[in-house]
Parts: structure tokens; C-alpha cells; sequence
């Protein structure tokens, strides 16, 4: 990616954040809830979360990085 490409994992943790802060992202501020390293924290809070919150975290698991 040279930049100019928006990274597909993080504009999707953005969408995450606009549709469900504060219910459910409660715990973060917009940086770190947006933040690639953060985003399993992101997809386990989304697996117990309110009514569409399943469809994201379908959406964001093939995007997760590898389990170190």
C-alpha cells in the first residue's frame, strides 16, 4: 500500500466506531478504538454487542491480523 490507499481494516474500525460509540466502544477513545493493533479488543466487544453488531464482526474477521 503506498499511502494513498486507505488501509480496508482501519476504515472499517471507523465505521465501527461512528455506528456503535459510545454503546458498546465505550472503553476507548476514537485513536485507539480505530487502531489496528486494537482490533480483536474491537471484535470481541462487537461479538457480545447490540442487534447488527454480529454483521460487523463478520465483516472484521477476515481483516484481523494474525494472532501473535
Amino acid at each position: 500500500m503506498d499511502g494513498s490507499e486507505e488501509d480496508p481494516l482501519r476504515a472499517l474500525l471507523i465505521e465501527i466506531w461512528d455506528r456503535f460509540h459510545p454503546g458498546i466502544l465505550w472503553w476507548a477513545n476514537r485513536e485507539a478504538a480505530t487502531d489496528p493493533a486494537n482490533a480483536r479488543m474491537v471484535y470481541r466487544e462487537l461479538l457480545s454487542g447490540p442487534p447488527g453488531a454480529m454483521g460487523y464482526a463478520r465483516r472484521l474477521w477476515p481483516l484481523l491480523p494474525p494472532k501473535s
